[in-house]
């Protein structure tokens, strides 16, 4: 499954995405493959973008997570 959030980036720095991640305690899962991808506001539909983090998750509680978005501000 892909989940789209488009989001327009404010131009200050630093740029940092900060979010929990994880998966129900009950699942019967190898783990969950969570990706955060970045590209142009104008990018043509279809493109997904570059991978800026991507980690696989086994651990049945909430993660921390953060990613650095500055090179992307603006």
């Amino acid at each position: 499954m892909i989940v789209e959030l488009p989001l327009q980036l404010p131009a200050e720095k630093p740029l940092q995405l900060r979010c929990f991640l994880g998966q129900i305690p009950e699942g019967q899962s190898d783990g969950l493959t969570f990706r955060v991808r970045v590209l142009p506001w104008d990018a043509p539909e279809g493109q997904f973008g570059q991978v800026v983090w991507e980690k696989h998750l086994l651990a049945k509680t909430w993660q921390p997570v953060e990613v650095d978005l500055s090179p992307f501000a603006g």
